[in-house]
């Protein structure tokens, strides 16, 4: 989520308990390499009931990878890929979620399509980012996707003000996150000064930085001659 928390005018905020959540303009629940593991830990901290009280009063809530599942109303864990067993999830959506034995990974762009609530202005907008996950979700009856890839699948899922998406680096294409801003905006009453923001720029300076700082602390000469020599 550095897209979002380095264009000017948004703040991200992440939190570990309830009575850190407030009132936020958007909710997102992330990925995660333990689903299971932690929408227990979710539950454990109230966190679980506040989002639904969120979500009662219209607030827009997003769930990436692991917390699109989370949103969904039941996953299974046929294979022990966590150790076995089901899990009822937020039931906020209306998928339920099977881990597979094979781990999906692949790159893929698209577009969103119609969808209802905050983000109804978004249809349309392109998407790109990539998946990595466990798990195949279905969508039950009445359920809508998110999401018509390019390579014909269709991917998430969006009832009302509630949104999920395998798609890692969601936000991270500027039309798509430009898109999701504005509606927020809008939704609050407020205007952006400047939605826009230039990621693969902002991704070059986190590089130059990391870069300087390697070369200030470490024996650069030693690690050329160890590449060129071997020694």
């Amino acid at each position: 989520f550095a897209a979002l928390e380095a264009t000017p005018g948004v703040c991200v905020r992440y939190i570990r308990s309830a009575g850190e959540l407030g009132t936020p303009d958007m909710t997102v629940l992330p990925g995660t390499k333990s689903t299971i593991a932690d929408l227990r830990w979710l539950r454990e901290r109230g966190l679980e009931a506040s989002i639904k009280k969120l979500a009662a009063q219209g607030a827009l809530i997003f769930g990436v990878c692991g917390g699109y599942q989370m949103l969904g109303r039941r996953i299974t864990d046929s294979e022990g890929a966590e150790g076995g067993g089901e899990i009822n999830g937020l039931g906020l959506l209306q998928t339920e979620t099977t881990f597979a034995a094979q781990k999906h990974r692949t790159r893929v762009s698209g577009r969103i399509l119609p969808c209802g609530g905050t983000l109804s202005s978004m249809g349309g907008v392109t998407v790109d980012g990539y998946e990595i996950h466990m798990g195949e979700t279905v969508l039950l009856d009445g359920a809508s996707p998110l999401v018509a890839l390019d390579n014909a699948r269709l991917d998430g899922c969006c009832c009302g003000n509630v949104y999920g998406s395998y798609l890692h680096g969601f936000f991270d294409a500027e039309a798509c996150r430009e898109a999701v801003l504005t509606a927020l905006a809008a939704a609050k009453g407020v205007s952006l000064a400047a939605p826009s923001f230039d990621l693969n720029a902002y991704k070059n300076r986190q590089y130059d930085m990391l870069a300087s700082s390697m070369r200030e602390h470490l024996d650069m000469g030693l690690i050329r001659r160890i590449l060129d020599e071997g020694i």
